[in-house]
């Protein structure tokens, strides 16, 4: 079972058929999930995202019959046993955060999106102590060397303002990680424009960074589209 971002995308699941006591995979069934702009802004809409999520995560549950006359049966699953490897929090962590709601991994590094942590830091291994900017959002980056993880870095958007949960959406390539900020209010279009211009309220942004030599900074800030294009 896969998913094309860090919360909700397109889910494939198994459909099993049952004839003459063998199951057989047939195919896969596609769930795409509703759009972010379905749902309310703010800890209730992230509450209906995450029962949706579980619902679609229940496992193979779309069943076909391939025309036999036996009940339907879902095939018998193996699952390899898992170990718990580390036990990751925040370096700040404080209640109603909800740390551990986004998380995407691509190899030895992790990234967690918590859209409600309030830090007014901007940037890179800014202050986390500073808890001026409610809901503004954060994403915390960690490695792991010889089976050991630590925090590698804190990022900020370089323009933090409260209710903006920024890491609602996180995604991460190789050494590009992309950050969503959903509520974010800069009336800016297209790439790195005016991002302290805040007469588009709930108008969304993307953050681009990049690490190299395991430092983190900020590529690029991406507004609304820009007209015409």
């Amino acid at each position: 079972m896969e998913l094309t971002n860090s919360l909700l995308g397109k889910m494939p699941v198994p459909l099993i058929c049952s004839s003459s006591c063998q199951s057989e995979q047939i195919g896969y069934r596609m769930f795409t999930t509703t759009r972010f702009t379905d749902y309310p802004p703010g800890k209730l809409g992230r509450v209906l995202r995450i029962l949706i999520l579980a619902l679609l995560s229940l496992g193979p549950t779309m069943i076909q019959g391939c025309g036999s006359d036996e009940t339907p049966q879902t095939a018998p699953q193996t699952v390899a046993p898992l170990k718990q490897q580390a036990y990751v929090k925040a370096s700040n962590t404080e209640s109603d955060d909800w740390f551990g709601t986004n998380i995407v991994v691509d190899g030895d590094t992790l990234v967690v999106g918590v859209s409600f942590e309030d830090s007014a830091a901007t940037g890179i291994n800014g202050n986390q102590a500073d808890n001026s900017a409610p809901d503004s959002g954060a994403v915390y980056v960690f490695t792991r060397t010889g089976g050991v993880w630590s925090q590698q870095a804190y990022v900020k958007a370089a323009n933090t303002e409260a209710g903006d949960e920024s890491g609602s959406w996180v995604a991460i390539a190789g050494d590009t990680l992309v950050v969503g900020a959903p509520f974010e209010d800069s009336a800016a279009t297209g790439i790195n424009g005016n991002q302290a211009d805040n007469s588009a309220p709930d108008s969304g942004a993307v953050c681009v960074f990049t690490r190299a030599g395991g430092v983190w900074s900020q590529q690029a800030y991406e507004g609304l589209p820009t007209r015409g294009r």
